[in-house]
């Protein structure tokens, strides 16, 4: 279950760039474990080891961060090491101004500077990215979050933090050396993809500070060399461990969105594709991103018939998990 007694290693302040809104960055595709009463709970892995953060945020819009180690292991990560690292994971740095105003009249998303002002992406590993990527696909967003959900339960570390039970991500050594039980997590045919990717990274075939230093196309074609990954997995991970916004995860969910609400006649992938990207431009990532979150991920039949009504507004309160309310329902 890991130490009883959590080692405070740093305390550390931030003042984001406005506007800024930690609740709903924490929110959005989480687990009901990164929470602890008033607090976020943030997972940090820095150099192998496991640490978390409690982070909230004040009246005045100032984020405060208490960082924890939660293993017996000694480390020497510096100060200021972890403040890039929360600064990265949170977004606390990102300018949207441009972005909102991309979108400012956008058929899908011009309700997003409005309803969402502030939220950011919030990043994780690119291991982790590639793991939910894999879960994705070929499934709805219930089916693929389920899949994760089941492989953070089954395979991630358990730790007690503060008397909370929390899993952390597993990482790509456990998956292999437990690849036989792959099945448990009902993963289907993908679970010879994600045994092929933590074999890849268990190897150290793959660092993430490799992978940073090739150009967009480069690190696509390098993810892609792995069977199984095709490029929406390998632009979908880059774009939630690296903030690629320049990355187009384009799926037929997306398709045939952006068909109806731009009105492409004939549409195929290629063309809505070459669409987005003149549309959209630098920020094609963060809009497939926030499409996701103010259509709920719904079903295609339930998000186009929401289109139609301009139902553009994400639930807040819902029956059924959705990106924002999963923290809280899914289990």
């Amino acid at each position: 279950m890991g130490i009883q007694k959590p080692s405070l290693i740093g305390e550390f302040s931030f003042k984001p760039l406005a506007p800024y809104n930690l609740n709903l960055t924490v929110k959005a595709y989480n687990f009901s474990w990164f929470f602890q009463n008033e607090n976020s709970i943030i997972y940090l892995n820095i150099e192998d080891a496991n640490l978390l953060c409690l982070t909230h945020e004040d009246k005045k819009g100032i984020v405060y961060s208490k960082v924890y180690l939660v293993e017996d292991k000694n480390v020497n990560i510096t100060p200021q090491t972890i403040k890039e690292k929360i600064r990265f994971i949170l977004g606390l740095d990102e300018d949207l101004s441009n972005f909102y105003q991309t979108i400012r009249k956008d058929p899908l998303l011009h309700r997003v500077p409005k309803v969402l002002v502030g939220m950011r992406l919030r990043t994780t590993s690119l291991w982790n990215a590639l793991l939910i990527g894999v879960c994705q696909q070929n499934a709805s967003f219930l089916q693929g979050w389920k899949m994760v959900l089941n492989l953070h339960r089954l395979f991630g570390r358990k730790i007690k933090f503060f008397g909370k039970e929390i899993f952390l991500p597993p990482n790509p050594k456990t998956i292999v050396k437990y690849a036989d039980r792959l099945g448990e997590a009902r993963l289907g045919y993908r679970s010879e993809t994600l045994k092929r990717i933590a074999e890849a990274f268990s190897r150290k075939d793959l660092f993430e500070k490799e992978i940073i230093k090739l150009d967009d196309e480069e690190a696509v074609d390098r993810l892609c060399l792995i069977r199984g990954v095709g490029e929406y997995t390998a632009k979908l991970a880059l774009v939630f461990s690296q903030r690629r916004y320049s990355l187009l995860p384009l799926d037929r969910w997306l398709m045939r969105l952006a068909s109806e609400a731009y009105k492409i006649k004939n549409p195929n992938m290629k063309k809505v594709e070459k669409f987005l990207l003149e549309r959209w431009g630098e920020w094609c990532g963060l809009a497939v991103f926030f499409t996701t979150i103010v259509l709920d991920a719904e079903p295609i039949s339930l998000a186009l018939e929401r289109l139609r009504k301009n139902e553009l507004s994400p639930k807040f309160e819902s029956e059924k998990p959705t990106p924002l309310t999963m923290y809280k329902l899914l289990y």
